[in-house]
């Protein structure tokens, strides 16, 4: 396949919400005809993307329980990569082409550092809340996404964070139907991958409403052609159905001859989903997706960087030594990457909150055994406290909180105990 050179070196760590496998998997198939609404047709960046409003009927079955955010600590599901996806279709075949005008490896926002020298973080993914623009009538217009296969409905009173999810749900709708009788519905968005990939993330959310063994969904990283189109598969990941409720998922592809085949590299996320149009409706709501990219800064690269971005300065300034009087920095929506050692066992970084009041404090990719946690204080006299991540273990964890735009704050790190070398972690504060 046809690389898109880009001059910048970089490792990219993508983590991927997915579910756990389930037996009796739908079989992924080619549709026999693909027939489009022509709002369908997918726009160029910041031009929305036509959706309909879910009927009410279908989501009748959700309860209170099933309406409230995502609580649970997030699920990991490991990627299927390599030969291991020769049993399973190519997408149905059909006209969609995905927008790449002014997509960059660069990424949303800017770059943060992290512990290990050289390496930084991007997000990929642009309207990650999966929001929609209502017109009033029943329609909306979605930034971003495209619709795959229709039908994909938008929810403003489901979701994981407000205002909208969107919705994919098992009828026999006319749309891109499988040979094997399938209601085959998907979804997604293109971007950008830097050269020299060291590891993928891709994160989101998903709620699952009646779902039985011959309606599966699925998460996939397709290739694109240099016209947009899905080309291939080269990873997937079955999104699964338990707990029920909201859940929290990611996947984590660190596979070497996987990410060299993505490096450089028009891709896109998509979500989709198998129904067998028979029995119970099967109803997937989906919000907060992201992709997480972090790579591998050399000195060359320095040369390139004003073509990328005019402001090159990362907006996540981890700090060594630091205190609460001279702390590191961040805003809402970067990743930080910081480290304990057996002479440092706590972290400080003032928070900018850039005008986002709901907002959600993570730690990652903390070493096996360790129990450590973080905590969101106002930068004022007293230092009033505001939330903080009290579960146990080493697992990935958060807590959502509320702040105030107007106010700074800063967050604490803290190792608790001494560790016995310098080990590190992740940290951010994102919108939810």
């Amino acid at each position: 396949m046809k690389k898109f050179v880009i001059p910048i070196v970089v490792s990219v760590i993508i983590i991927v919400a997915g579910g756990l496998g389930v037996a009796g998997s739908a079989p992924r198939e080619e549709a026999t005809s693909a027939l489009f609404r022509p709002a369908n047709t997918p726009p160029a960046p910041g031009d929305g993307s036509l959706v309909y409003q879910l009927p009410p009927s279908l989501a009748a079955g959700i309860d209170e329980a099933g309406r409230a955010q995502p609580d649970l600590p997030a699920v990991e599901d490991v990627a299927v990569e390599g030969d291991a996806l020769a049993g399973r279709a190519q997408v149905p075949s059909h006209d969609v082409r995905f927008p790449l005008a002014g997509l960059s490896a660069s990424g949303v926002g800017d770059a943060s550092p992290q512990a290990t020298a050289d390496v930084y973080c991007v997000e990929l993914t642009q309207n990650p809340q999966m929001d929609v623009e209502e017109f009033g009538d029943g329609t909306g217009s979605v930034d971003y996404w495209v619709q795959v296969c229709p039908e994909v409905y938008f929810d403003n009173t489901v979701y994981a964070s407000p205002l909208h999810s969107l919705v994919m749900v098992d009828e026999n709708d006319g749309y891109c139907m499988t040979t094997g009788g399938y209601d085959y519905d998907a979804l997604g968005q293109a971007f950008l991958f830097p050269n020299n990939l060291l590891t993928v993330t891709i994160t989101y959310n998903r709620l699952y409403q009646d779902a039985n063994g011959n309606d599966d969904a699925y998460g996939n990283l397709y290739t694109l052609t240099e016209e947009g189109a899905l080309d291939t598969y080269l990873v997937w990941w079955p999104i699964g159905e338990s707990p029920v409720g909201w859940s929290s998922r990611y996947t984590v592809i660190t596979d070497t001859a996987t990410l060299d085949q993505m490096s450089g590299e028009y891709m896109a996320l998509v979500f989709e989903l198998y129904g067998d149009t028979a029995g119970s409706t099967e109803v997937i709501w989906l919000d907060d997706a992201q992709v997480t990219a972090c790579y591998e800064f050399t000195a060359t690269d320095w040369a390139y960087l004003p073509i990328l971005r005019q402001d090159p300065v990362p907006r996540c300034v981890p700090k060594e030594p630091d205190s609460r009087d001279d702390p590191g920095s961040t805003v809402v929506g970067v990743t930080c990457g910081g480290s304990f050692s057996p002479l440092d066992t706590r972290d400080y970084y003032s928070l900018d909150p850039g005008g986002v009041s709901n907002v959600r404090l993570w730690l990652r990719n903390m070493p096996s055994g360790t129990n450590w946690g973080a905590a969101i204080f106002e930068d004022a006299p007293g230092n009033p406290y505001v939330c903080h991540i009290g579960t146990t273990g080493s697992s990935d964890k958060y807590v959502n909180c509320t702040l105030n735009p107007s106010k700074q704050y800063f967050v604490k790190v803290d190792a608790g105990t001494p560790p016995g070398s310098t080990q590190t972690y992740q940290m951010s504060v994102v919108p939810r």
